[in-house]
């Protein structure tokens, strides 16, 4: 299984830590945390189109508390993430083979495309 959760999550900043716990009380043996990092200015920039944020300082600060939450919420749990840059993710069907490949998992059917584009990030 796959268990997809952004943060902040609406407006809530759920708890990884519980949410793992959860996982593992529910008979799921192995959790492996997976991090996706994006342009910090294409999601700057996202952030403000879709008024997350007022200003691009905001929205750095909002992109660095995101970051050290998850990694707060992930070492209570005892866990580490894969960190996944999004950009060669998005833009290389090698490198999603690869990195389905290594962590086990079949590639999904499905069309990926860069949404940093319209952001002006992933030059």
């Amino acid at each position: 299984s796959v268990v997809r959760r952004s943060l902040p999550h609406g407006d809530q900043w759920p708890l990884i830590s519980e949410t793992i716990a959860s996982m593992k009380q529910a008979g799921y043996g192995v959790v492996v945390p997976i991090i996706i990092l994006r342009d910090k200015e294409a999601t700057a920039n996202s952030q403000l189109r879709h008024a997350h944020a007022k200003t691009v300082p905001e929205a750095n600060g909002s992109i660095q508390f995101a970051v050290d939450f998850a990694y707060k919420e992930l070492s209570q749990a005892g866990l580490y993430p894969i960190v996944v840059c999004y950009e060669p993710f998005v833009k290389h069907e090698g490198v999603r083979k690869a990195f389905f490949r290594s962590v086990g998992l079949p590639e999904p059917v499905m069309a990926f495309y860069d949404a940093n584009e319209k952001y002006g990030g992933s030059e």
